[in-house]
């Protein structure tokens, strides 16, 4: 499953779209940048901001929402951005349990930003972003996965922003492959931050979305990754993560 996965993410185009996919994925974009330009005013989203700025580029590559030029890298970008999304519990949710815009889109943007990538093709990147993130955590099984104490945005968002890099870096499977592995040996986030109500939480999906930057960055240079993330015995996420997963939601009617 995980080279079919990144099969179709080498292969997606955006004349592959449907209409209606089109047209929820701007309205998803357009909310996700809503809920981070509020997010950038929490307290949590300026200190990160704050410990990005300190490491900055002199010349960046990416930009804070609601600022006029790139100052961050792209990875910092998603990372901040990602954060100050999900600051707020305003972002998009979907059923299995993640919340898939705030770790996608930080991550699409900032790098199609950096390439200076066309409309089209970070609308494409989105919605592999989406599909994957999404996928990834119905085949862990969500329910049995939040038992664990997983905090599933953190787990699978990985998986999501790498898709999401990869189509705009147009990594053929290989790479795309070596991306999704890369990104999913980041995935974490934790549900303790039940214990005493820290903002931790949020920080899960912009790590998720710096993590996916990263990655497929990474696997366009040609650094490996492992090609059965998914499936793999020893290790592979859905073992790993869930004692009832099943692979099939990872392909069905992909």
């Amino acid at each position: 499953p995980t080279r079919e996965l990144a099969r179709w993410i080498a292969r997606l185009r955006y004349a592959d779209l449907p209409a209606r996919t089109k047209e929820t994925m701007r309205v998803a974009l357009l909310d996700t940048l809503g809920c981070g330009v509020y997010g950038h005013s929490t307290p949590w989203a300026k200190m990160l901001l704050q410990w990005a700025r300190a490491g900055a580029p002199a010349r960046g590559e990416a930009s804070v929402w609601g600022e006029a030029a790139p100052s961050l890298r792209a990875a910092d970008a998603a990372l901040v951005n990602g954060t100050a999304t999900h600051a707020f519990e305003l972002d998009d949710y979907h059923n299995a349990k993640l919340h898939a815009g705030a770790v996608v889109i930080p991550a699409a943007l900032a790098l199609a930003e950096k390439l200076d990538a066309d409309g089209e093709r970070l609308l494409t990147a989105i919605t592999a972003g989406y599909e994957v993130m999404i996928r990834s955590s119905l085949a862990m099984n969500p329910s049995a996965t939040r038992l664990r104490g997983w905090h599933i945005t953190g787990v699978c968002g990985p998986f999501g922003a790498a898709a999401a890099c990869a189509v705009l870096l147009g990594l053929n499977e290989e790479q795309a492959a070596w991306a999704l592995g890369l990104g999913g040996t980041q995935g974490s986030g934790l549900w303790a931050v039940n214990a005493d109500g820290t903002v931790s939480k949020r920080f899960h999906a912009g790590r998720a979305a710096y993590s996916g930057v990263l990655a497929a960055e990474l696997a366009a240079l040609g650094f490996t990754g492992p090609t059965q993330i998914y499936e793999f015995h020893d290790g592979g996420v859905l073992k790993a993560y869930s004692d009832a997963a099943d692979p099939a939601p990872l392909t069905a009617e992909l």
